[in-house]
This record gives C-alpha cells, structure tokens and sequence, in this order.
C-alpha cells in the first residue's frame, strides 16, 4: 500500500479556472536575465487581472525563485518561498 500523500492536479492547485488553456497572458523579462543555463526563458507570467502567475506559484509552494538568476523581485519571492516552506504548502506538505 502506498502511504505518501496524493499529489495534487494542476487544476486543484487553483490554476486552471484562472488560466483556462487559451488564456492570453503577457510576459516580461529582465535586462540580462531572458534566459537560463539551459536555455529557457525566464519572464514573469501577467494574467488578464493583473496578477502575477509567478507570485501565485510560489506563494502555493509550487515553484521557487533561485538566487543565481536576480530579478528586482528576488527578495520578495525568496520570502514568500520560506513561507510557503514554513507552512508546508505545496511540495512542502509532502517533503
């Protein structure tokens, strides 16, 4: 029997009814910070109210902003990361 804990969908995550597929967003980058080691675009995903998906993620525990790519948000993504962890949202819940 399996004993760890069910992971959760994309769409019980709340992110789907606010980003139904389809969904026409806007992107920014930073000046020296478009891309990563591996090649993939770094932005910062603006919904159509306004919202930051990125906030959104890393405020559920869900993703988290590494320090070797600095962006004016670095600080404030860092703790809401260390909250998420604190109160063991997201991937936290189940490491």
């Amino acid at each position: 029997m399996n004993s760890s804990p069910p992971q959760p969908s994309i769409a019980r995550l709340g992110i789907m009814p606010r980003v139904p597929p389809g969904t026409i967003v806007s992107l920014y980058t930073e000046a020296g910070n478009a891309f990563d080691f591996y090649g993939r675009q770094l932005a910062c995903i603006i919904l159509p109210d306004g919202s930051c998906l990125n906030d959104l993620l890393i405020e559920q525990g869900y993703a988290k902003a590494e320090s070797e790519y600095s962006c004016k948000e670095l600080a404030r993504y860092q703790a809401e990361n260390w909250n998420a962890k604190l109160e063991k949202r997201g991937l936290y819940a189940i490491t």
